[in-house]
């Protein structure tokens, strides 16, 4: 009996074989049928596309230059696909689509992550670059369909290989950003996602009737909150490559609770503040993500605070310079 996958072959073999109206006709015919045959022939279709035999077997070669001389049947595949050598074709994209299918369906997710402080890059397999910040956990899974990142936690930036017929997508819980090729950032924080574009197009969509979908465009990002409608998109304060992707923390006109929730990413050695009027205290600046030391000189020098670490060591206080330290 003939398989639905061994039919969308021969399907394949007659269209690129003998591409005539009459076969394209019955092709579309035979794919109207049920959903099931037209996933199959595109099944068929990509695994035959990244299989390499066509360019490489003389006896496809020969094989469509015996199907060029061969009249198709008005609603049959040509009758080529029955011949010895269109059999061992469809036998051959039937294996290739199998064994595509059978590793993309049962191979797991590949993992990876960072410890705190350390920045990886990371080269897919399409030669898509993945760049994992701090303390962040991806699972990658590439398919026939598409390219999947899951971010579990932390912050990752993608430089995009193009392909259109591979959308790049990057998911965290129910929140899904979709690009071709481009650049771009997601940021799994606290309470929010953010989504940032540094190159090309990406769509965010979510999997929640209160959202809706959002194009973000270079040089914008979107902070999404879940199960929440998205705000519209805002313009970053710098369309630049990310500064952590070259070690560095930039802070422009931030508070000091936000610097210090940045910098607590990058250490085992947590800050915090101490004197709540502090945390509204703005500032900028640029610093290595291990300058820590250098951090806090910068905010006594400009607040006036006191520095304390604590004993024993693992924790650094920022308190005001009245405070008494006993």
């Amino acid at each position: 009996m003939v398989t639905r996958l061994e039919k969308a072959a021969e399907w394949l073999l007659a269209l690129q074989n003998a591409p005539s109206g009459q076969t394209r006709k019955a092709l579309e015919a035979w794919l109207a049928e049920t959903p099931a045959n037209r996933r199959a022939f595109e099944e068929v279709q990509s695994a035959w596309q990244q299989s390499g035999y066509a360019a490489a077997s003389p006896t496809i070669a020969a094989a469509r230059a015996d199907a060029r001389r061969a009249k198709p049947r008005p609603v049959q595949p040509p009758r080529l696909v029955r011949r010895v050598a269109g059999m061992a074709l469809a036998a051959m994209v039937v294996l290739a689509a199998g064994i595509l299918l059978y590793d993309a369906r049962l191979r797991p997710p590949a993992i990876y992550e960072t410890a705190v402080g350390e920045i990886r890059e990371i080269r897919l397999a399409d030669a898509s670059g993945l760049y994992l910040n701090t303390g962040t956990r991806v699972r990658v899974d590439y398919s026939l369909w598409d390219r999947r990142v899951q971010l579990d936690r932390g912050q990752v930036f993608v430089d995009v290989a193009h392909n259109p017929d591979k959308p790049f997508i990057v998911t965290v819980n129910d929140i899904h950003a979709k690009a071709l090729g481009t650049a771009f950032e997601v940021h799994k924080k606290n309470r929010t996602v953010r989504v940032a574009v540094h190159e090309g197009l990406v769509e965010v969509a979510q999997e929640s009737a209160a959202f809706a979908s959002a194009n973000v465009t270079p040089g914008e990002f979107v902070d999404i909150v879940p199960r929440a409608a998205t705000p519209a998109p805002r313009p970053l304060k710098s369309a630049t490559t990310p500064a952590w992707l070259e070690g560095r923390i930039e802070f422009d006109d931030e508070t000091l609770e936000d610097a210090v929730s940045e910098f607590n990413r990058y250490s085992e050695t947590k800050i915090k503040i101490a004197d709540p009027a502090l945390r509204s205290f703005r500032l900028s600046g640029a610093f290595d993500v291990t300058e820590q030391a250098a951090f806090l000189t910068a905010v006594h020098t400009l607040t006036g605070a006191r520095i304390r670490e604590s004993s024993p060591p693992g924790l650094i206080w920022i308190e005001d310079a009245a405070t008494d330290p006993h």
